[in-house]
């Protein structure tokens, strides 16, 4: 039920109670059913004596809340009431399914959308799921069962049904932690025992490190009986926090009580239990899935010992060589064939300070043992920055070239491969030779690559053109071409034992969309995926020294974290095994980027990143920049036509938002999985066009009405680009992802009459198409950003309006210029005059420092052409960790 719908029906109930049930004679037959079935529920008449927002809210009208409809949803019946809201049983009348939905309390509006955003990050049999959100509510799945503390207050729990629970709500809450969130008020009422186990409820205090903290400093949130020592004194919550509630749980669930001694448990729980409620939190278990781990083991119960009687002395001798042989036996197979433990990393020690951008767009970092070198985001620009691996200030490597992307290290630690972007053209970069720590630049011959690597020996590299891959001498010369790969390729690595060559296929330029890591042998033979089902985006490896273990990054569920996979396993590595399925070696706050082993395999490198953008706007005026909207962390702006409406993409989240100018009326358009780039309103203000996808890809062109509701998905796959309409609202043209190499290369447009897809002539080799305001020309950048291009419609021709490097642009609001960013040395914000092709700058970037949902290339225009930018606010540090290889 809307506000306005309770506004009504507050003004006729108090009319009927002071002038009487006549003055509902002419009102609507639906209208008066409610405010008549309101009258005979409040015979005192103190329901609606507060404001109209907090009557839905309240539990007196719980009655009346029975039978209303929520969108599609029908209220069936009460569940329950907790601080934020009230529970309901409903009914999806479109699925004919029963739900659960929770309607929010107004004054805990911030708290109700943190929520909705930590259950939809999740996904986890044993946490509640969420299925839909609307205007005060969430949709959530119907769990049927009894809660854990309605099930303690009939005594506790046996050993095998708490080890049982506990082990999946330790695994729930590692699914939490791994999405960088934290539940804060986790107790036996917040736990469902239902018949396909146990359902971890009520992310209401839950806190993600995407959200600023929507507490003050020491405020005190929580149930008192469960919090942690540092909860308590109002201090700052991690995972530790809520392996210190999960304790208590887990001694309630023992023995009936959560302050009881755990003396007469079994050692190994009681352990457990003990570790979980340390004061320390650094005492504590610091992973929920160390937790779960450990529960595994105290499920093991002890064999039974029977007495039988005493063979003779010699029968004894004989079966004890006997015995001690099979033993020994059995000893060396376990040794050869047993699965090795996990490796494991610890120790978060930061390298660096200073929060810049590091390992460039599509680089690596690299370490010669001493130092670590990677390329770094100075403002706009990269340069190759180096650390000492002791940690301390950054301190510039020159190059004579501009964007350094650094690949690899040479065997001999002495010089890197490095790419030059903003020379060559597209996915072909020059490939150079930089000595370390000191020395002169040299070019490899002709080559231009995306990557490239040093054989283990030092005589050649690899290196990959387009979708060849190559094998060649240090030089450059003889170069062989060993195979053609599936798609466009980075980060390339050669085994340490000259075996096998490794790489990412995908997007080469922000490692975003589908990417996975590939194997080739050496000669060129047998290119295969290496883990064709994987469930997550893959990319960015690297071996250990030894060759035992392949480190990589992974995403999944919208945060990136560190993995390894074995190479080998068994005694001494005797036996070769084929890679095994990976084990996460990160998880916390920060996402967790290219892995670097230390050469002497005592350490792993990893950047860890934490994206946050404060959106601003350059005044002309005043030649500031200036935070817009309150500095929200949003990009891929656009303005409604009528000036009244604005649509944009937050970040990191990657959800669609639409809302007034003035930031008033937000209303999210798009929920995970979808992910949106590139929102265009329509001619006439009523619906948004947009690229997205699920699953880290952007493949579909989507369209949703201003109001909400499910998107409908116009075309699907190829990475289509910037979609945007014709001004008259008939047409929407886009052009193909670089990376996408089984289409033409071109500009096209689809006819939303016809439904047909025709090219535009002669736009071969051009992308990220503009439509003009009035609807005659088209703009749009060479692939290889040396130059922006114009289309006129009605001469059919293109002429070159703008020499690059250059990336993004946008039209003027009254057509007569186009703004556009351009690179090289300096960025800067130009613009060109439509009727005479004049360029002049408009503003500098070179202190700047963006980021975004399309990596930083992104600038928009408000209605009276002042750009937007999304500033850079985030962090990117190097760390170190301790490197803990399991003994053979």
């Amino acid at each position: 039920m809307t506000r306005e719908r309770w506004q009504q029906i507050e003004a006729l109930y108090n009319s009927a109670r002071e002038s009487g049930p006549g003055v509902l004679a002419g009102v609507a037959p639906d209208l008066r059913r409610e405010v008549e079935r309101l009258l005979e529920q409040d015979s005192d008449g103190k329901i609606l004596d507060r404001p109209a927002g907090e009557i839905f809210e309240s539990s007196t009208v719980t009655q009346f809340v029975v039978g209303l409809q929520l969108g599609p949803y029908r209220i069936e019946a009460p569940l329950g009431a907790g601080g934020m809201g009230d529970v309901f049983r409903a009914r999806d009348t479109r699925l004919d399914r029963a739900v659960a939905v929770k309607i929010c309390r107004e004054q805990f509006s911030d708290r109700f959308h943190r929520e909705a955003r930590a259950i939809s990050s999740l996904n986890h049999p044993n946490i509640c799921n969420l299925y839909d959100v609307g205007p005060g509510y969430l949709v959530m799945e119907l769990v049927e069962g009894e809660t854990l503390l309605a099930r303690l207050k009939r005594g506790k729990l046996s050993i095998e049904q708490t080890i049982r629970y506990s082990s999946q709500i330790a695994a729930a809450l590692a699914a939490a932690h791994a999405k960088g969130i934290v539940h804060r008020d986790l107790k036996p009422a917040n736990i469902m025992l239902a018949k396909s186990g146990v359902k971890i409820l009520d992310f209401g205090l839950a806190k993600s490190s995407r959200d600023e903290s929507l507490t003050t400093s020491h405020m005190v949130v929580g149930t008192p009986a469960y919090m942690a020592p540092e909860q308590r004194e109002g201090k700052e919550c991690d995972a530790r926090t809520d392996i210190y509630a999960f304790g208590l749980v887990l001694r309630e669930m023992a023995t009936g009580d959560r302050e009881a001694s755990t003396a007469t448990l079994p050692v190994h729980l009681a352990h457990v239990i003990e570790r979980c409620l340390d004061p320390d939190p650094e005492q504590r278990w610091q992973a929920a899935s160390d937790v779960a781990k450990e529960l595994e083991w105290s499920s093991a119960t002890p064999a039974k010992v029977s007495r039988t009687s005493r063979p003779s002395p010699k029968a004894a001798i004989v079966i004890g060589w006997v015995m001690a042989g099979l033993i020994c036996v059995a000893v060396f197979i376990f040794l050869i064939a047993r699965p090795l433990p996990a490796p494991r990393v610890s120790g978060y020690a930061r390298i660096t300070n200073d929060g810049a951008g590091k390992g460039g767009v599509f680089g690596a970092a690299v370490t010669d043992g001493s130092r670590i070198y990677f390329a770094e985001e100075s403002a706009s620009e990269s340069v190759i920055a180096q650390v000492s691996t002791a940690g301390g200030e950054t301190a510039l490597l020159p190059v004579p070239f501009t964007g350094p992307e650094v690949l690899d290290i040479s065997p001999s630690r002495s010089e890197l491969l490095v790419a030059s972007t903003y020379t060559g053209g597209a996915f072909r970069w020059p490939l150079w030779v930089v000595p370390v720590p000191a020395g002169t630049p040299r070019r490899v011959g002709n080559v231009l690559t995306t990557g490239a690597a040093w054989s283990p020996d030092g005589r050649e590299i690899a290196y990959i053109t387009g979708q060849d891959l190559y094998r060649a001498n240090t030089d450059g010369s003889g170069a062989r071409k060993l195979t053609t790969l599936p798609r466009t390729a980075f980060w390339l690595r050669w085994s340490p034992d000259g075996s096998r060559l490794r790489m990412t296929l995908g997007n080469v330029i922000d490692r975003t969309g589908e990417l996975a890591i590939w194997e080739v042998s050496a000669d060129g033979t047998g290119l295969h995926a290496l883990r064709p089902n994987r469930p997550a985006t893959e990319c960015c490896g690297n071996w250990t020294p030894d060759g035992k273990y392949f480190v990589f990054q992974a995403a999944r569920n919208g945060r990136t974290d560190i993995w390894a996979t074995r190479e080998r396993g068994g005694l001494l590595g005797l036996v070769r095994k084929p890679a095994t399925e990976p084990v996460q070696l990160t998880a916390g706050q920060l996402n967790s980027l290219t892995p670097i082993p230390s050469p002497d395999g005592k350490k792993l490198y990893v950047i860890g990143q934490q994206l946050r953008g404060e959106l601003v706007r350059y005044d002309s005026k005043s030649r500031q920049w200036a935070p817009y909207l309150s500095g929200i962390s949003a990009d891929n702006f656009d303005f409604s036509p009528d000036g009244q409406w604005i649509s944009y993409i937050s970040f990191p989240e990657g959800d669609l938002w639409r809302s007034r100018i003035d930031g008033s009326e937000r209303l999210q358009l798009t929920v995970h999985p979808l992910r949106a780039l590139s929102p265009y309103w329509s001619p006439d203000n009523q619906r948004i066009l947009f690229q997205g996808g699920t699953g880290g890809l952007f493949d579909g062109i989507y369209l949703t009405s201003a109001e909400g509701g499910m998107p409908e998905e116009l075309l699907k796959g190829h990475n289509r680009l910037r979609p945007n309409w014709s001004p008259d609202g008939n047409s929407i043209v886009f052009s193909y992802a670089l990376w996408v190499e089984t289409v033409p290369r071109a500009i096209e447009i689809l006819n939303l009459r016809t439904r047909r897809i025709g090219p535009v002539p002669g736009s071969e080799g051009l992308l990220l198409a503009a439509w003009s305001p009035d609807g005659r020309y088209l703009t749009a950048r060479r692939a290889d950003h040396r130059a922006l291009m114009l289309f006129d419609f009605k001469t059919q021709t293109w002429t070159e309006l703008a020499k690059g490097p250059l990336n993004w642009a946008n039209w003027s609001r009254d057509g007569r210029h186009v703004y556009f960013e351009r690179g090289g040395t300096e960025h800067t914000l130009m613009r060109v005059r439509l009727n005479d092709h004049e360029v002049e700058q408009v503003v500098s970037l070179k202190d700047i420092k963006r980021t975004g949902a399309s990596g930083g290339y992104w600038f928009g225009l408000t209605p009276d052409d002042s750009p937007l930018i999304l500033r850079d606010t985030g962090t990117q540090e190097v760390y170190a960790l301790n490197w803990q290889e399991p003994i053979p």
